[in-house]
């Protein structure tokens, strides 16, 4: 099975010996610039699909409406699949959904759980979300499903928040989740730095999330192992168990390879300025 979207329409294609479209879905209603399709996650028979733009004011899991109040608050749609046919189970919001979060820039399937990033969101803290005074920090949710009802069991903030550090991609799977901070401004480098020198910006970071029974908390803080300013460390992140892979698109160092040496940022105008790396975590 293989997912695509265009234009505020999601494709599913069945792939066998060929590659067949058994399924076209949109939202209802349809608004045009919802972004429904930027972000995908499929896992068996459930189908998840991020809306970062829509615009409705209401709160927690329930159904879509019309109410465009709250423009760029932002949405998930979980679809589950009923022969070939692909059926809305539930509308999800952030449960301290504001206007511009873009809640479901990026989803994460795992069986009977979901991550959803908002990397707008602008609490400052996980104890208190209604609380607006860091903008842009970023946030990620989990939510559960039991049965075919689903809830949100837990909001990820980072333990050090920072204006306009974006929470963006996320990676769960079973106890874990891995969310990436392009926007994070931390000179600090490897695992478990100063998390409040802001002497990089928007280095990027990735915070690991662990489950212990009911209860979420941040296990690790992780940089680059070359931290420098305007990297986008956490721009895009795939995880495998206890492997995670980071990308950094506009990383600057002129060697090539694997585990090349750090020679320092390439100088202006040459062909190793923002040509990107990626690194592996464990």
């Amino acid at each position: 099975m293989a997912v695509g979207s265009a234009m505020n329409q999601v494709y599913v294609y069945s792939v066998t010996d060929t590659i067949q479209l058994v399924d076209g879905i949109q939202p209802t209603p349809v608004a045009p610039q919802d972004g429904f399709g930027l972000s995908l996650d499929l896992s068996g028979d459930t189908l998840v699909v991020g809306s970062p733009y829509e615009g409705s004011s209401g709160r927690g899991v329930g159904g879509p409406d019309a109410d465009a109040t709250a423009p760029g608050s932002g949405a998930a749609y979980v679809y589950r699949k009923a022969g070939t046919r692909w059926n809305l189970e539930a509308f999800i919001k952030a449960s301290n959904s504001d206007a511009g979060d873009n809640f479901g820039t990026r989803v994460s399937l795992d069986g009977d759980a979901l991550a959803v990033t908002a990397w707008k969101e602008s609490s400052a803290s996980a104890n208190d979300p209604s609380d607006n005074s860091t903008p842009g920090a970023g946030a990620a949710y989990v939510f559960e499903r039991a049965g075919a009802a689903w809830s949100q069991t837990a909001i990820l903030k980072s333990r050090a928040p920072g204006r306009d550090d974006r929470f963006f991609d996320v990676q769960i799977a079973g106890d874990v989740v891995v969310v990436t901070s392009p926007g994070e401004d931390s000179a600090s480098v490897g695992a478990d730095g100063d998390a409040s020198n802001d002497g990089a910006t928007d280095a990027g970071a990735a915070l690991v999330f662990v489950r212990d029974g009911a209860a979420w908390t941040q296990r690790a803080y992780l940089k680059a192992s070359n931290t420098g300013a305007g990297d986008d460390f956490g721009n895009a992140i795939a995880l495998s168990r206890d492997l995670a892979v980071v990308g950094a698109p506009l990383e600057d160092n002129p060697a090539m390879g694997l585990d090349p040496p750090d020679q320092g940022d390439a100088p202006a105008g040459s062909p190793g300025v923002d040509s990107g790396a990626a690194y592996e975590l464990e």
